[in-house]
């Protein structure tokens, strides 16, 4: 597979679309500088459901492959820039909010497949991307007794994934949803601090919609960077 051309053509609506189909990027980051992903598993609806299983197989492991190479070129690198306990050591790995509010078993069933096919290409392909921690959001109806929600949890991991939310996560970094300050819900844009702004400050002080990446410290479009593919394969070609 051309990764580049892949990535740098990829339709900017169908990316747009697609992203509320993974883990979205809230557009900050934890203590050590990995950016915050949710999963909202609640969102995916029936509607959107159907919509997913419309796209044949191999579209949507392109569609996972260009999200994976946005948090590798673009969103990894950006937080590279960004204030945190690992500066300057680059960013290298995404921490993880599984958001499980509002599902039902009906609801996990019908995701299954969804679900595995996701979690298998991403871990065969992008494994130095998982390594880290996710975070996991039991059903708000038994939050109300904190030990009984932990109790018929797969493993005690979920302990300190949970603790993660707080000791792991600036408040102003986290959204409200889950204990923080931060103004953002699944579907929305990414909410970047004033660094991550100034970042994107060609761009109005936003992502992007379609695929990007930093290079030489700026932020270029893949549009832009398959016509300068394009150009240098035309300047080529005219060699003698």
């Amino acid at each position: 597979m051309d990764l580049n051309n892949l990535y740098y053509n990829y339709d900017v609506d169908e990316f747009a679309g697609a992203q509320c189909w993974y883990p979205m990027w809230v557009g900050r980051t934890d203590r050590m500088g990995y950016p915050i992903h949710v999963f909202r598993l609640a969102s995916l609806d029936a509607k959107r459901m159907t919509n997913i299983n419309k796209v044949p197989l191999e579209k949507r492991y392109e569609t996972i492959t260009v999200l994976h190479e946005l948090l590798i070129r673009g969103t990894a690198p950006l937080c590279s820039r960004l204030p945190s306990l690992s500066y300057p050591t680059p960013v290298d790995g995404t921490t993880t909010i599984v958001d499980l509010e509002g599902v039902s078993f009906s609801l996990m069933w019908s995701l299954r497949t969804h679900l595995q096919q996701a979690s298998v290409l991403a871990n065969a392909n992008f494994p130095e991307t998982m390594g880290q921690p996710e975070v996991f959001i039991p059903p708000l109806r038994l939050i109300a007794d904190v030990p009984y929600a932990y109790r018929d949890w797969p493993s005690t991991t979920h302990h300190s994934q949970l603790h993660l939310l707080t000791s792991e996560i600036p408040a102003e970094n986290l959204p409200k949803r889950y204990g923080g300050d931060l103004e953002w819900e699944f579907d929305d844009p990414p909410n970047l601090d004033d660094r991550a702004k100034e970042i994107m400050r060609d761009f109005g002080g936003k992502v992007p919609k379609g695929p990007w990446e930093i290079r030489d410290g700026k932020v270029v479009l893949g549009r832009d960077l398959a016509r300068e593919v394009k150009a240098e394969e035309v300047k080529s070609g005219e060699k003698p």
